[in-house]
């Protein structure tokens, strides 16, 4: 059997099965990407940014972590083994870039045209979130590195953030115990989404719910009553 080479970071943000993803799952088709908003035209200037916001030196590198912790907050910065990710997800040649998790979702959300941070807040605002949709300050220009990027990009940054790295920075400033407002909302969306659009029993007619999961005040089945059935505290 002949043996297939590794894909490295770069060549695996532009294989097709990630545009198709991209184009299946986008939760907001119609929000125009970071890149475009930043003025980003080409692999070459996105290769750049992601190296330094998520490369093996980027500012999502957390330098000083201590090798000992068992677990992170929800922040912007990644253990050192999420930053020089194992040879057999990366390859052996991988270059040092390209074993980066954070590289890798940077260069995969320019590839896919994800959206900034900011509009998708906008976008999940108006879809009747309890969220602010007014703008977060990330203080991006407070975070070790940031300043090695041009002014002007620095600042088109700070207002079209990537969404990798918004979400992360937005949980951060919110205590770093659990996602932010975005990023749990797009999580909800996704499990919505999945509960609406994919065939499974919830579109039989005549099923219901097991009385011992759902609730019996007639307020009908929610995703809080599966985790409390789970928990044992129903």
């Amino acid at each position: 059997m002949r043996k297939t080479k590794p894909m490295h970071g770069t060549a695996k943000a532009l294989g097709c099965e990630h545009l198709s993803l991209g184009r299946f799952c986008r939760l907001f088709p119609d929000l125009t990407s970071w890149a475009k908003d930043c003025g980003v035209t080409s692999l070459c200037e996105a290769e750049h940014i992601a190296a330094v916001l998520g490369g093996a030196n980027g500012l999502m590198h957390d330098v000083d972590s201590d090798p000992y912790v068992k677990s992170k907050a929800f922040d912007h910065l990644l253990a050192d083994e999420l930053v020089r990710l194992p040879i057999p997800v990366v390859g052996r040649n991988a270059p040092v870039n390209d074993q980066s998790l954070a590289f890798r979702n940077l260069l995969r959300g320019y590839v896919l045209g994800l959206p900034s941070g900011q509009k998708v807040r906008e976008a999940v605002a108006a879809l009747g979130y309890p969220i602010d949709p007014t703008e977060l300050d990330l203080k991006l220009s407070e975070l070790r590195g940031f300043d090695c990027l041009d002014k002007k990009l620095r600042d088109k940054l700070a207002c079209h953030t990537p969404l990798f790295l918004y979400l992360m920075r937005e949980a951060g400033l919110n205590g770093g115990k659990r996602l932010g407002p975005v990023g749990s909302a797009i999580v909800l969306q996704v499990f919505g989404a999945m509960l609406v659009y994919c065939k499974s029993f919830l579109h039989d007619k005549d099923w219901k719910v097991d009385p011992c999961v759902a609730r019996c005040d007639g307020q009908g089945l929610t995703l809080a009553d599966f985790v409390r059935y789970v928990e044992g505290s129903h």
